[in-house]
């Protein structure tokens, strides 16, 4: 009875031992200040009619690329190619390795402005 009692006791000791050396104090668990998940960066660039916007959120390596356009200029494969382009510069500018859309490209069209402009956007995810 007692061998059992010593083994009991050995074997609790070695898990307090365990316990304490593998510990993690509260402020491991707290991710540092410097990463604010929230921070969008906003470029515009404007040249004659067409408008490029970029949100950049550089915590998640995201950003949304707008080109913009008066409806009466505007075309589909103009819009697509100006945001390829630029998404390669951006990437060239901000080391990236690659990148993949994050959702199809959208079109939209705003007649709150004058004159009309049609909006083509598109979502993407850049990897190191």
């Amino acid at each position: 009875m007692k061998a059992y009692k010593k083994a009991f006791f050995v074997l609790a000791a070695l898990l307090f031992c365990t316990a304490v050396a593998f510990a993690q104090s509260e402020e491991e668990d707290i991710p540092p200040a410097s990463d604010d998940y929230s921070r969008v960066e906003v470029i515009e660039e404007k040249n004659g009619l067409v408008q490029i916007k970029i949100e950049y959120w550089p915590s998640v390596d995201e950003a949304r690329f707008y080109y913009s356009k008066p409806s009466s200029l505007f075309d589909t494969g103009d819009a697509y190619a100006a945001v390829v382009q630029r998404i390669m510069k951006f990437q060239m500018e901000h080391s990236y390795f690659s990148y993949t859309y994050m959702t199809r490209d959208e079109l939209r069209f705003d007649k709150n402005v004058n004159p009309e402009r049609t909006i083509y956007s598109a979502y993407v995810k850049f990897e190191r």
